[in-house]
Order: structure tokens, then sequence, then C-alpha cells
């Protein structure tokens, strides 16, 4: 493809996905946009090279709809796209977390999230570890904006288009990101050794021997014990001697301590082991929108970040990080999420209620139904009353006789999950946000949302927006 080629498709595919399409788009229009981006790339529809609204069942009951798939020419799996309305935030970890979901599945190693801008992702060596039981790493390579002229968008499109995917052309483009990523992790690995309490304390143990012979111990012991050493990372590291820059820290400004924000950044500073959203506003009594949307920008501006089951810590904490008190799931012999569940019902003399559990693992009510179910199935706990659990045989289950049946199989109902999320949201949920928190498909949604508002437990605040009657 020639460079001129090169610069007609990629603005070709600006134009469809930022001029052609409004801000207030609806997902399933933008997708058709997306998909006439992807033909600009050489895949056509018509010839069965682009699948839209692929399922993909997991086990006997959950399922995965993948926006998109991109075919290879022996119609195998090559790249799996999740689409996201222009308005949305593509950086949120779910976000990621869907799209990888869908690649473990289809064993593709590209994936893409197309929204606002351009998010490459890549699923393969060297970052899998085939040799370990572990799970393949997914590694954002680039991010490119729908910008006319853009060079990223240029390298893009020459590289990952039909004829040099089947070709093998890309290696070279596909070898620069991966070490970009690399050099991206060793800085950020040596910023934090050199800010750590190790690196101050070799600078006092130099300055000592420096200056020893010329003022003697006692002085330097007397000056040394009134200085405070401070390192922190402010201006960008520049890259590998190609001129790369890795910004370190753009946001090196802290926000007031008397705000929100700030209230929040100093406990999760003060908690080393990690802090779920929960517990930060429980003890802050702020609301959990607050909380939500402190997190968010604290996030973006690198203040904070994400150790796994909801647990956040501060990014430039003098101490090493540690895993959040509740275990994540490994390989190698530590707890489960299923096992941190089976604790927590276990160490209750009265049993646990779906809402405690919740609380204390910070699990999304989808994967807390999925655990209670796989351990009701092993018979090793029991419902002892609705939506209260205990190991089985240790508590007496109460009476239920009169009691309308809200859960299957120890599982919530689906009216009970969407009224969940509607009755946890304060400005309302529309039938897009139901769709996707819980994998129904619209027709299902739509039904729940007619009959919980005919007999009113549901009211709307606008068209197609829903909150609390």
């Amino acid at each position: 493809m020639t460079p001129e080629q090169c610069a007609d498709k990629w603005e070709e595919i600006c134009y469809v996905l930022s001029k052609s399409a409004s801000q207030n788009i609806n997902e399933k229009e933008f997708e058709y946009h997306v998909g006439k981006a992807v033909e600009t790339l050489g895949w056509k529809e018509f010839k069965s090279e682009i699948e839209r609204q692929h399922v993909l069942k997991i086990g006997r009951d959950r399922k995965l709809i993948v926006d998109l798939i991109i075919y290879d020419e022996k119609k195998k799996p090559l790249i799996a796209v999740e689409v996201k309305r222009p308005v949305e935030d593509l950086t949120r970890d779910e976000v990621s977390g869907q799209l990888h979901s869908y690649m473990l599945q289809l064993k593709t190693r590209f994936g893409l999230v197309i929204g606002k801008t351009i998010r490459f992702f890549y699923d393969g060596p060297p970052f899998q570890q085939h040799s370990e039981p572990v799970l393949p790493e997914l590694v954002l390579l680039d991010e490119i904006k729908l910008e006319r002229g853009s060079k990223k968008g240029l390298e893009f499109v020459s590289n990952i288009n039909k004829d040099s995917l089947i070709d093998e052309n890309y290696t070279q483009y596909l070898d620069k990101l991966i070490n970009q990523v690399k050099a991206k992790r060793n800085i950020d690995i040596l910023r934090q050794i050199l800010v750590s309490k190790d690196t101050k304390e070799k600078i006092v143990s130099f300055l000592r021997n420096e200056y020893i012979e010329r003022f003697g111990s006692e002085i330097i012991e007397n000056a040394l014990e009134f200085l405070d050493i401070q390192l922190s990372i402010t201006n960008p590291v520049i890259g590998s001697g190609k001129g790369q820059t890795f910004p370190t820290n753009k946001f090196s400004t802290s926000p007031p301590p008397d705000t929100i924000r700030g209230k929040i950044l100093h406990l999760i500073q003060s908690c080393q082991n990690g802090i779920g959203p929960n517990q930060i506003s429980k003890k802050l009594n702020f609301s959990s929108k607050q909380v939500s949307n402190a997190l968010a920008y604290l996030k973006k501006r690198e203040k904070i970040k994400s150790i796994g089951l909801g647990a956040w810590v501060a990014t430039q904490s003098e101490t090493p990080v540690k895993r959040p008190t509740v275990p994540v799931i490994t390989p190698t012999g530590s707890k489960t999420k299923i096992d941190i569940v089976f604790d927590i019902i276990e160490r209750s003399l009265v049993g646990a209620s779906f809402a405690e559990i919740k609380e204390k693992t910070d699990l999304d009510v989808k994967q807390l139904n999925n655990i209670i179910y796989k351990l009701k199935e092993r018979e090793l706990i029991e419902s002892i009353s609705k939506g209260h659990y205990a190991v089985k045989g240790t508590i007496k289950p109460i009476s239920t006789k009169n009691t309308p049946k809200t859960e299957i199989n120890g599982e919530l109902t689906a009216t009970d999950q969407v009224l969940g999320i509607i009755n946890g949201s304060k400005d309302g949920v529309n039938i897009y946000a139901l769709m996707e928190k819980t994998s129904f498909k619209r027709k299902k949604v739509t039904n729940i949302l007619q009959r919980t508002f005919k007999q009113g437990k549901i009211k709307r605040v606008e068209k197609g927006v829903y909150v609390e009657a």
C-alpha cells in the first residue's frame, strides 16, 4: 500500500468514525460506522469476513456477545472488536476486561476498542506465559486519535489491514510497539526504585561517607538527623534513543486535602494493602457516585492504580505495594474467589447475606451469583432464607412458605438483577446500560421494564431512562 493510499484510507476512517458520527449516536448506529471503517482496511462483510453481534456460549447459562469479529482467509477469528460510543470512557478496566474475555474465547492475538479513539490491544508473545498456568496478559500497544494526518493512524492503516496481515508484513510494526511497551515498563520500574526508601537510605549513606573526613562523624550524624530527602516523579523521561518520551506524571499536583478527591486520596495513601470503593464510602460517608467520580479522576491523573478485586492503592507510595487483604485468584495455591466467599459464609455464626458478602469482597452481582451457584451445586452451602446463606447443615433453614420466590437455583432472578441495577442508580439507567450489565437481550430487558413499570416498581425520569419508584 502506497503512502498516498494509506493517507486516503486513514482520512476515510476518521471521517466515518468522527465526522459522520455525532457524539450522542447510539451504540447500534455507531457499530454500523465501525463496520464501514473496517471495510476500508480490506475486509468485506458481504464475504463473511466481518461478523456482527457474534454470540459466545460460556458453560450452560452464560454468554458473551462480541460486537464485531474480523476473520482471516481461513475463516478463523483474527481480530475482536469492542464498540463504544464516542462519549464513553474507553480507559475503564471493564472495557479492556470485556475485550480480553472475547479474545481468550476466540483465541485471537489482536483486539480493538473503537470509540472516540482506536485502542489497539495485543495478547501474544512475548507477553503470553505458555509455560506457566496463568492467563495471558492483555497489552495496550497504542491509542490512536482520530485526527487527519496522524502519524500513528497512518502506521496503523499501513500495517493492520487485510493484505498486510495475510502476508505477515506487520511484524516490524508489531515489534516496534512491543519494544515501546517494554521500555515504558522498565522506566516505570526504575522510577519506583529511584523514589523508594532504599534509594533514600543509599543517598544518606553516600553523604555520610562523602563528608565524614571533613566534618567528623558526630557533626555528620547531627546534620543528617534533621535532613528530609524528598524524591518525586514530575518530569517526562526520555525513551530508548529514538526521541520517544513517556510522561511519568502529567498531573504532579495533588487535589486540595479538604476536597472530596483530596480526602479519598489521603485515605488510599494510608491503606498500603489497598481499599475498595465500598470501604471508602463507609469511612468517609460519601455516596457511591462521589467515590466513583473521585476514583476515575485520581486514576486518570495517575495518583492511584487498581490492584484487583476493586481495590486501589496510591501510585507513589514509598512502601512496596502489597495485594489487598482479600486474596486474588492465582495459580500458586493462594485463595480463589470461591474460597474467599466460602470463608466469609463459614466464619459467620448466623450465615451471611448476599449484600454482606458483596460488600466484603467488592465482587459484582454477576460474579457473586456465579460463585454462590457453584458453592450450592457442590453442596458446600445452602440458602437459609431469601438471599441469606450458611454452610450446609449448620443452620436450620428459615421457612419461606409464604414468601414469594425471588431466586432460581440460588441466583437472583432476571427481574431482581434489573431492579437491583435500577435501584442502585440515582440518575437512572437506560436499556443499553442494562443490556451491557446483565448480558440480557434487548427483548428480555424490555419485557422486564414494561412489567415492573406497570407494577409501579420503577418510573421513567425521561424517555428510556428508569429509576426506582
